[in-house]
Formats: structure tokens, C-alpha cells, sequence
């Protein structure tokens, strides 16, 4: 990331992402922090506040999906600084299978719908972390892959099942998988046994230019 450049934050959580690219993409750049969890995205917009970069990140408290409607957006907690809350109708609070504490009606569009709208500019580069949908955020900015001016590097959370689904779609619109990042523990056993660990990793793609 430079200086003028685009980042979309997907999964922004509190903002820690966000703070660091908002540094890197000043002065003249923009990001775009998608964050649906509540309480995550009040501390989201104070951390913000707190570093005065108000002019850079423009929060979102949104859900992004493979198409636009309401569906269930179910908090696995309602705290600040959680993860694994998921947007679905397959999921259901407050049952014993599973479900987390509450379940809360919310909107979700696409990034192709928001570029389409003129309410954000195109990204030049991509995190995408939500612990689950990261196969239907990808299908919903399908045409901001293919345009010319696409993302330079994409970084996405690959598990299963939808790993080889998220790597073969990247790989389709001329990207290649530059590296990945595992947990401490998980790097530390694939050392062990030179074997790639079975489990999730941060992984980035880059565009070829």
C-alpha cells in the first residue's frame, strides 16, 4: 500500500487493519472499513476518532454478501473485540447446536452493487476476514475482479469448504496465491513435519500486471 491508494477493510473487526492501512494510504487515499457487528463497529468508528483519520476510513456498518436482501446476522457474542458472528439464515441464536446469543435482522449488498452505485471507489487492494462467507463476498465483487483497474492483491481467509472454491475464482480472474499465513502453532507443527497444516490461513494473491 502507498499513499493515494484504495483499501477495502472487509471484516474490520475494531479496526486494527484499518488504522494501519489508513496510515500507509495518507495523504489522498480512502478506507472503506466493512464491519456489521455492532458493538465492534461503535469501538471501530471510536478507534478512528481516537486517530483522527476521519478523513481517510469511511466506516461501514454493513454486510456484504453474494446479493443484496435481509438475512440473519447472528452474534456468537455481543461484545466488543469478537469474532465468528455470521451472516445467514442457516444460523440461529440462543439454541444449543451451535447458535450464538442473539440474532439480529440486517441488510447485506455487494461490492459490485455499492461500485455500480458511485458509493466507493474501486480498491487496490482487498482483506477479506468473516470467518466463514468469504466464498459469497468474492462472488459478490466478481466484476471489480475483472475490471482492468482490479485489485492488485486480494488477502482472504481460505477454509474449508470453501478453500479451493476461493482459490480457483482468484485464480480465474489472473491471480496468483503469493503466500500464506498460518497461526503460530499451526507454523510451528508444519516445521515439525514439513506438512501444510490442515487448518485456516490468511492467504494473499497478487494480480498479474
Amino acid at each position: 500500500m502507498k499513499p493515494g491508494q484504495v483499501f477495502f477493510d472487509i471484516g474490520a473487526n475494531i479496526g486494527v487493519y484499518t488504522i494501519f492501512a489508513a496510515r500507509r494510504v495518507s495523504p489522498g487515499g480512502k478506507v472503506y472499513a466493512f464491519e456489521p457487528h455492532a458493538a465492534n463497529f461503535t469501538r471501530l468508528i471510536d478507534n478512528v476518532i481516537r486517530n483522527t483519520l476521519q478523513q481517510v476510513v469511511v466506516p461501514c456498518s454493513i454486510a456484504l454478501d453474494s446479493k443484496e436482501g435481509f438475512s440473519r446476522f447472528t452474534y456468537d457474542s455481543a461484545g466488543a473485540g469478537t469474532s465468528h458472528s455470521q451472516f445467514s439464515a442457516d444460523y440461529t441464536a440462543g439454541t444449543d447446536a451451535g447458535g450464538g446469543e442473539i440474532a439480529e435482522l440486517k441488510y447485506a449488498t455487494t461490492i459490485d452493487h455499492l461500485l455500480a452505485s458511485g458509493r466507493i471507489a474501486a480498491s487496490h487492494h482487498v482483506k477479506i476476514d468473516v470467518d466463514g462467507n468469504e466464498h459469497l463476498i468474492l462472488r459478490g465483487m466478481a466484476r471489480l475482479l475483472a475490471f482492468s483497474v482490479a485489485p492488485l492483491t486480494v488477502q482472504v481467509e481460505l477454509n474449508e469448504p470453501y478453500s479451493a472454491e476461493n482459490t480457483e475464482l482468484l485464480k480465474g480472474r489472473g491471480y496468483a496465491l503469493v503466500t500464506k499465513h498460518y497461526t503460530r502453532s499451526a507454523a510451528r507443527r508444519m516445521q515439525q513435519t514439513g506438512e501444510e497444516p490442515n487448518e485456516g490461513c490468511n492467504a494473499v494473491f497478487r494480480r498479474a500486471v
